[in-house]
């Protein structure tokens, strides 16, 4: 009785494990596509911010 049950908990142990590395995984495949989606995001403002600005520096220029 107690062997079958140690035997369970091990599989179950074992499944967990498993999961739990396919999860951690997940995590690191998710926050390397955020990480590039973040720098994109980054560039992106950047470029829209600078394109922003010139218009109003030109007038100010001219003012």
């Amino acid at each position: 009785m107690v062997n079958k049950r140690t035997k369970e908990l091990a599989e179950s142990e074992l499944k967990l494990k498993h999961t739990l590395d396919g999860l951690e995984e997940e995590v690191k495949q998710r926050t390397l596509e955020l990480d590039n989606l973040n720098r994109t995001k980054d560039k992106i403002f950047s470029i829209i911010s600078h394109d922003l600005r010139s218009p109003f520096y030109v007038n100010s220029r001219i003012l």
